[in-house]
């Protein structure tokens, strides 16, 4: 963007990130689409960190401040990211996919943080 379309869920669209994040020794790159409602990740050795990676992240930190915190994650996301909010202490909900969906499960559930796979993040603060 302005080199493709700006959706960072697609790994031809993080390239150029890629090789700058390698090329000047960066710890992480970041990349946003269009409206910076989703976010693409990229480690320093140039590996796509994926949304549910991502929201392990966030998980864990939500987590060690707000113990048995709900997370709300769409069925789409890997098993690992349930596992490790229940390890935690979390109490993880698998939900329907869809930004609506999710969203209104969040409030029903009063969790703290929605976790979609393409990394569209929703925190309750």
């Amino acid at each position: 963007f302005p080199n493709h379309h700006p959706d960072p869920t697609v790994p031809e669209n993080l390239e150029q990130l890629i090789g700058m994040v390698k090329q000047t020794g960066a710890e992480i790159g970041l990349a946003y689409d269009g409206d910076a409602d989703r976010l693409g990740v990229v480690g320093p050795s140039g590996r796509i960190v994926w949304g549910d990676e991502l929201m392990i992240l966030f998980a864990r930190d939500i987590l060690a401040g707000h113990p048995g915190a709900v997370v709300v994650s769409e069925v789409k996301c890997s098993q690992a990211l349930f596992d490790e909010v229940a390890a935690r202490g979390g109490r993880p909900v698998m939900w329907k996919a869809g930004h609506a969906l999710l969203k209104a499960k969040m409030r029903e559930t009063g969790a703290l943080q929605r976790s979609p796979v393409f990394c569209r993040p929703l925190f309750r603060l």
